[in-house]
């Protein structure tokens, strides 16, 4: 129990009949709250300091998290950072994170999460395949295209997820070239193996040039969330809240 004070103390018990732990069960939660508000006071105050540990997926941690990071010591010149990049499962607490950047559904757990923002999946092909064998109109359509397929297994099944009829829809495509990495697949794409699936930020600039064009825009899946995860003990320390406001606000300006 933290008390008023800052420090750590016991409420002193076995008073006749239990009344004074009685009342102090119930008063527990508010001089918790107004321990973690009086924290949360002192750490606005004071600059931010020490090493900050963020984990976030490989692209989106190179082209959205690093930036962030850049302007956050910019600011914060007491600030050191330790990112680790990668796109498999991080557990935050046992490998020590402040905070961890997700893209996906987030499963039930301890962990606190802040949403970030959210990203378009789009369906994408170059403007010389289209000439040459038509857009598909409708996600069925795909079963006569060649599609360019993100996996790392020749015998998996891929499918590319879409909103038909107001309902989630897994349809399976499948193509002549398949890569197990994002940049791969992308370049695939722009060269006419066929058509591509993935987050609309990672192509962004290609559509913008006009070396790539999406199609099938009004059956688009759902968006997905992007969290920042902490620990779930205690409040988080100002670093960790800063940053986490900086790169919302960051992604706020974004067309992801």
């Amino acid at each position: 129990m933290r008390a008023i004070d800052g420090g750590y103390r016991s409420l002193p018990g076995g008073h006749r009949g239990g009344q004074p732990n009685a009342f102090y069960q119930r008063v527990k939660p508010a001089l918790a709250a107004i321990g973690e508000a009086r924290l949360e006071a002192v750490n606005r105050r004071a600059e931010p300091s020490g090493l900050i540990r963020i984990a976030a997926p490989v692209l989106f941690g190179s082209t959205y998290v690093v930036p962030a990071i850049a302007d956050f010591i910019a600011r914060y010149p007491r600030i050191e950072a330790d990112l680790k990049v990668s796109d498999r499962p991080i557990d935050v607490v046992g490998d020590g994170f402040d905070l961890a950047v997700r893209i996906r559904e987030l499963p039930d757990s301890s962990l606190k999460a802040r949403r970030l923002g959210e990203l378009r999946t789009v369906v994408y092909g170059a403007p010389g395949f289209f000439a040459r064998h038509g857009r598909p109109d409708h996600p069925d359509d795909l079963v006569r295209h060649q599609c360019v397929l993100r996996s790392t297994s020749e015998s998996e099944t891929v499918t590319w997820r879409f909103r038909i009829d107001g309902q989630v829809r897994m349809v399976r495509v499948g193509g002549c070239f398949r890569a197990d990495n994002t940049t791969a697949v992308q370049a695939a794409v722009c060269h006419g193996l066929g058509i591509g699936y993935g987050p609309f930020w990672q192509i962004r600039d290609l559509v913008d040039r006009g070396e790539l064009e999406i199609v099938l825009e009004d059956f688009e899946a759902p968006r997905i969330l992007i969290h920042a995860v902490v620990p779930p003990s205690g409040m988080p320390p100002a670093k960790t809240r800063l940053f986490v406001d900086m790169l919302a606000e960051r992604l706020k300006r974004e067309r992801l």
